[in-house]
């Protein structure tokens, strides 16, 4: 029989457990700041205590927009997993398990940058998905320019790396050289160590896509790319080139999505 423990207790094990695993700072602080927060409310309840209706009482009192009332319950939801996979008794019902808030519709979806790391090692694990989420979320790609991207395309071993994007595989049909971010060559070399491949038909890439991995929102790869550059080099100029998009629509769709310290922890995200 599954053993009761206190959510005080259960978040300070997963913690050490994370801190034991050597997951990223940012990563832990993301948790124990949500973790802390909650636990104002809630350390001295039993875990399997917590309704749904506690925890929506919880956020509608703090007053939250949409994303991070998304974040609490994801972060949340790990911290319950975790803790009955260790045979703790949670209770039978989620009480994360709530209805996620929509993002705004003038937000484009973006992955958070705690979500990242794992999004893409499991992609990693699919030869027909690995480079072209790399090509995508790192590179600034468009889906249907990295499924017809060649290999010989990528270019790891100059002094400068990049990517050719040619005509026939950009959209507005101009060639344009993606100069590449370390952490994006880094990953690059990952994904063809593990034997991942292009090109790929698209009806391959996202039936694999559909079955292997965690969904987000619309071109939530190519936004998160966009966003997050722009923010840590602040240059709308350089993430339209790199993105094969106009400075306007960076102006328009991408600043200010992300905080510039998410911003340097996506940069420096390494295999």
């Amino acid at each position: 029989m599954a053993s009761p423990i206190k959510f005080k207790e259960a978040s300070e094990a997963f913690l050490a457990a994370k801190r034991a695993k050597n997951c990223r700072h940012r990563t832990i602080t993301t948790y124990q700041s949500i973790i802390e927060c909650f636990g104002d409310t809630f350390d001295g309840f039993d875990f399997h205590e917590i309704t749904q209706a506690d925890v929506l009482e919880f956020l509608a009192c703090r007053g939250i927009e949409p994303r991070t009332f998304n974040n609490y319950l994801t972060n949340l939801t790990t911290v319950r997993n975790w803790a009955k996979a260790q045979k703790y008794d949670v209770g039978k019902l989620d009480p994360f398990g709530i209805e996620e808030r929509l993002l705004d519709d003038s937000d484009p979806a973006i992955l958070e940058v705690n979500e990242i790391e794992a999004y893409v090692r499991a992609a990693l694990a699919v030869p027909v998905l690995g480079l072209v989420v790399v090509l995508v979320l790192f590179c600034g790609l468009r889906v249907a320019e990295a499924i017809r991207t060649q290999v010989k395309d990528i270019k790891l071993d100059r002094k400068t790396p990049i990517v050719v994007v040619r005509g026939q595989a950009a959209k507005l049909r101009n060639k344009r050289n993606v100069e590449l971010q370390p952490n994006a060559v880094a990953w690059l070399r990952a994904a063809i160590d593990a034997g991942c491949q292009v090109p790929v038909a698209e009806p391959t890439f996202f039936n694999n896509r559909n079955k292997s991995l965690p969904k987000t929102g619309a071109n939530a790869l190519r936004h998160s790319f966009c966003s997050y550059h722009v923010a840590k080099f602040t240059n709308k100029n350089l993430t339209a080139h790199l993105a094969g998009n106009s400075p306007e629509v960076i102006a328009t769709n991408y600043l200010e999505l992300v905080e510039p310290e998410d911003a340097d922890e996506f940069w420096s995200l390494m295999p």
